[in-house]
């Protein structure tokens, strides 16, 4: 009798158990979902954000030959980005934001009216001219960067959309400088500015700035606003040696962590 009763308690007990079980891997479940939606999105929002993006381009642009490519989420603003792409242009390319069940905005204008994509495909290829010259000098680039210091609405006059990389192109260039250094003096410093201004003039590549930066785990370096009057005038040394122990020499600054 009690055999039989303790078996009936074990199968109540067990599927009690199995109930339990179901019951928390279902909520595990909702809080990975609800976590998922928050961070990733949906599929039925992502699916809604396409349509209506593709709505509003046929709406706005459909003298533009656009693809979209998929919704990307963005849990910051929760809202689905979709990207519009020519087929034909490299420069025509932008944001169309989907938020509350609607398009909420693009920015094809600031992108490709404003030609803030051209601005930014050329300092790219002019970036990599220049990773090459850095190269060839026998230095190991770490991520030097071109940058056009002019804002892109002073420079329209000179841009046009999918134009070819001009580098007489008349608006004010600055080069970031990042390549492993061996020391962290001055010195070094100066013998590097000294090396790619040479290169670089000898290949028709002009910046009105130069700066160089370096950093890993145990320090960092930053001598910024170098004009080639400061590399070439016979006192770079010096210049940077006071603005070393200053942090700063006229519009030349120096920081170094070690």
């Amino acid at each position: 009798m009690r055999s039989k009763e303790g078996g009936r308690r074990m199968k109540k007990n067990n599927k009690t158990l199995r109930i339990t079980a179901f019951i928390i891997a279902l909520a595990l479940i909702a809080i990975i979902l609800f976590f998922a939606n928050a961070f990733v999105g949906n599929p039925i929002s992502a699916m809604m954000a396409k349509i209506k993006a593709e709505q509003y381009v046929e709406q706005n642009f459909s003298f533009l030959d656009l693809e979209l490519e998929k919704p990307v989420y963005n849990f910051k603003f929760e809202e689905y980005i979709v990207k519009a792409r020519s087929k034909t242009s490299k420069d025509t390319h932008f944001n169309i934001y989907y938020r509350g069940g609607k398009i909420v905005n693009d920015d094809y204008n600031t992108n490709v009216l404003q030609k803030y994509n051209t601005l930014q495909r050329l300092e790219e290829e002019y970036t990599f001219l220049v990773r090459n010259v850095i190269e060839e000098l026998g230095y190991k680039d770490l991520g030097t960067r071109v940058f056009y210091s002019k804002q892109t609405e002073e420079a329209q006059e000179y841009l046009k959309l999918d134009m070819d990389f001009d580098k007489n192109l008349p608006i004010e260039t600055e080069i970031y400088i990042q390549v492993q250094l061996k020391e962290l003096t001055v010195e070094e410093i100066a013998r590097i500015l000294k090396d790619v201004y040479t290169a670089f003039e000898q290949k028709g590549y002009h910046f009105e700035k130069y700066s160089i930066n370096y950093f890993d785990e145990e320090c960092s370096l930053s001598v910024s606003n170098v004009t080639p009057d400061i590399i070439t005038g016979g006192e770079l040394e010096e210049i940077l040696t006071e603005a070393k122990e200053k942090g700063h020499h006229g519009e030349v600054s120096f920081y170094i962590r070690q």
